[in-house]
């Protein structure tokens, strides 16, 4: 999956520090330091977006650690990338998005039942 320099301009702005990276064929974007809504800990985090499908996922958010929340999630993704272990919840979009809103959208289904 291809990216506009656009897109990748948009999330180094909205996400200080925000890299991309490779491993086995798939683009990844590492985002360091995010601060997560009100009610989920620990804050901030280390973000890992995969914008690509993945695990019957159009995309997906990893997180550097487990996330407390206030709504109960199905944290069902504990994987090895980037040599770290990262976890992610159980979330499905099918919208076209950009990079900025697909970490917008699962940052805000943190907090959704």
């Amino acid at each position: 999956m291809s990216f506009s320099n656009e897109e990748i301009r948009e999330l180094a702005a909205t996400f200080p520090g925000a890299e991309r990276a490779e491993e086995a064929g798939v683009t990844y974007f590492q985002i360091p330091d995010v601060t997560l809504p009100d009610g989920c800990g620990p804050s901030p985090l280390t973000l890992l977006l995969c914008p690509s499908h993945v695990g019957g996922y159009d995309y997906r958010l990893f997180f550097s650690e487990q996330v407390k929340t206030p709504a109960n999630k199905n944290w069902n993704g504990s994987i090895h990338i980037l040599g770290r272990t990262w976890h992610a919840f159980s979330w499905q979009a099918k919208e076209k998005v950009s990079l900025t809103q697909m970490v917008a959208r699962l940052l805000r289904a943190l907090t959704c039942p």
